[in-house]
């Protein structure tokens, strides 16, 4: 099964798209990509929402854990 989302950052008052998030499980694993969207990376403000996320036009993948475990990345 697989779900996605769009991820926003509120700056200033003024939601951002920042990029999407997909999540999915496989084998009874989880797992999640996450993608930063161009009008993101091209913001003059634009930061990583987390130091595994680095900036860039790639899609990163944060990895799989057991269902019954916390998410890793």
């Amino acid at each position: 099964m697989e779900k996605d989302a769009l991820v926003y950052v509120d700056l200033d008052g003024v939601p951002l798209l920042a990029g999407r998030l997909w999540t999915r499980v496989r084998k009874n694993k989880e797992g999640a990509t996450f993608e930063y969207g161009d009008s993101w990376l091209k913001h003059p403000n634009r930061f990583s929402l987390e130091p595994a996320l680095k900036l860039g036009p790639s899609i990163l993948a944060i990895g799989f854990s057991s269902r019954h475990n916390c998410m890793r990345s």
